[in-house]
């Protein structure tokens, strides 16, 4: 007998078959897409882990296997507090015994120390903190009277300009380039600006440190002789007792650096 249902359930069939095929056919598409893409971006982030491996060997090479002191030699401190203590005590020199000094051949000259941290207290001043008016004028009296003035303008001293050699500005610079770069990891930039801001704190803590040691001088020093054969490690001690260390920020550098690739784990794989 004549099935009429027959053709009906034929294109039914067919059209389940067609739907099955398609469905396949874009699932193994989408499926030979992505991984085609895998594949030609594959070479691009191997080179893009290779530029990051060598920017991470660059911030690594300036605090793998250095402790506090070898950070400090790194970023010159001693020669940037020696450098402005000979600023502070020259200063007095000329001040107390009218000393004349060549700055272009001493420690701060521009040639040494290229910049300069200049505070606001500072320029007002203008490097005047004594009227050589009142000292000229003081001559003419007794020799009581000139040290009164000049000690009594010495205590005016702020030691505001802040000299800084070029150890200390070439170190930091390649730190703060290190920054820049767009292939540093993001948990690491925090870290650095950490240890930048400690760098510039201690920087500026010169300023307080040689403030206060200023007002020791007239103790110390009551002539110029005793000012030639005079020692700064009094100067140095003291800015030490200030100072912040920088070994526990560089060690967050390095472990984090560690934790950003987990080499133990790359090993284990």
């Amino acid at each position: 007998m004549h099935n009429p249902a027959s053709p009906m359930w034929t294109e039914i069939v067919q059209l389940i078959f067609q739907v099955a095929f398609w469905t396949l056919i874009g699932i193994l598409s989408l499926l030979t897409y992505r991984k085609a893409k895998k594949t030609l971006l594959q070479p691009m982030r191997a080179e893009v882990f290779k530029a990051q491996i060598q920017l991470l060997q660059e911030l690594l090479a300036h605090f793998v296997g250095k402790g506090e002191i070898d950070l400090r030699e790194c970023l010159g401190f001693d020669d940037l507090l020696q450098a402005n203590a000979f600023s502070m005590f020259d200063q007095y020199a000329q001040l107390f015994f009218d000393v004349e000094l060549d700055r272009d051949e001493r420690p701060y000259s521009s040639k040494q120390c290229p910049m300069k941290i200049v505070s606001e207290e500072y320029m007002i001043k203008n490097d005047s903190f004594y009227d050589r008016d009142k000292i000229s004028e003081s001559n003419e009296n007794s020799d009581q009277c000139d040290s009164r003035v000049r000690a009594a303008n010495w205590l005016n001293y702020t030691h505001g300009c802040i000299h800084l050699p070029k150890q200390y500005t070439e170190t930091t610079a390649k730190l703060e380039h290190l920054m820049q770069s767009p292939l540093m990891p993001a948990n690491l930039l925090k870290y650095i600006e950490e240890y930048l801001k400690l760098v510039q704190e201690n920087v500026t803590e010169i300023e307080l440190v040689l403030t206060l040691a200023a007002k020791e001088m007239p103790s110390k020093y009551t002539t110029y002789e005793q000012l030639k054969q005079s020692s700064m490690v009094w100067v140095h001690n003291l800015y030490n007792d200030h100072f912040r260390h920088l070994e526990p920020v560089a060690a967050k550098i390095v472990n984090a650096v560690r934790e950003y690739y987990c080499p133990d784990k790359l090993l284990d794989g």
